[in-house]
């Protein structure tokens, strides 16, 4: 159980260092592009998994679920090695340091060194916790879209284990049948990107060029409006059919319709956040 606590643990911030990264890169235009692509991955990966598992475990054993994490990592491990730093402050904050070092001119600082002179490691671990904890206790809208967005990411997980209740427990798959069921979740996932990409495309970036103005934050939220009506919807649909007297890919139509409602509502709200708060979008 310690183990599986340090898997969640080490790979937690993978969900919130992502989309602060690449609002780093991307500007405000381009930035829903690349935060499609993102969550796309994150969706469809908890789908593939149980496919490959689902075949693999009976012949390799439940040990290679672990190598199957492990492996997939070693992409992930190579890139650390070589991928930049991306956050702009902290670019200057290295340049401004070895500019210093090299002309030994000790006036040469960034705004950063300005506002924060004497912070030690520790005082800064404490100010990267504290601001945001400030930020979602001050900040009304902030509570309640981190109170929302736990509620979906419990719900989220959650409905994974009623796969095998469902289609092992009630119509009698195996478990490679069942690991296929997780293809419904991409599907939809899938769906759910190209809609939102044609979205931006013909709605949102040309009206932002067209007033140059990126508008308020909450226009990042209007897709949100109608991606709430699908989890609700999807899960009635999965809920109400899953039984023996009906098709079992009646129930998949629901596991289709959540994961699309799903993607817009992490979308927008992961949009939300980067623009409100850009330099605490990662804590």
């Amino acid at each position: 159980m310690f183990l599986r606590f340090l898997q969640g643990f080490c790979g937690s911030p993978a969900l919130t260092t992502g989309g602060a990264s690449l609002a780093d890169v991307y500007d405000q235009v381009h930035l829903p592009y690349a935060m499609t692509v993102w969550v796309v991955g994150t969706f469809c990966a908890p789908a593939i998994g149980p496919i490959i598992s689902g075949f693999a475990l009976p012949v390799l054993g439940w040990r290679f679920t672990m190598w199957e994490v492990l492996i997939s990592s070693v992409p992930t491990f190579v890139m650390l090695l070589f991928l930049p730093e991306t956050s702009g402050p902290c670019i200057l904050y290295r340049r401004a340091a070895q500019l210093r070092r090299i002309t030994g001119n000790s006036k040469i600082k960034t705004k950063q060194d300005a506002s924060q002179p004497h912070l030690s490691p520790k005082q800064l671990i404490f100010h990267s916790f504290v601001i945001p904890l400030k930020i979602t206790i001050m900040d009304p809208a902030m509570l309640f879209t981190n109170l929302y967005m736990a509620l979906v990411y419990s719900i989220f997980y959650s409905f994974f284990e009623c796969f095998p209740l469902t289609y092992q427990g009630i119509y009698h798959f195996n478990l490679g049948e069942m690991g296929c069921t997780f293809l419904s979740w991409a599907i939809g996932s899938v769906i759910a990107f190209v809609t939102y990409n044609i979205y931006l495309y013909t709605a949102w970036v040309p009206t932002v060029k067209r007033n140059d103005d990126l508008g308020k934050q909450e226009d990042y939220l209007k897709p949100a409006l109608l991606g709430s009506l699908l989890p609700p919807i999807g899960l009635l649909v999965f809920g109400w059919t899953a039984r023996p007297d009906i098709h079992w890919i009646i129930s998949q139509i629901g596991v289709v319709i959540y994961p699309a409602g799903i993607f817009v509502l992490l979308q927008t709200l992961f949009l939300y956040i980067s623009v409100s708060y850009p330099q605490y979008s990662a804590s």
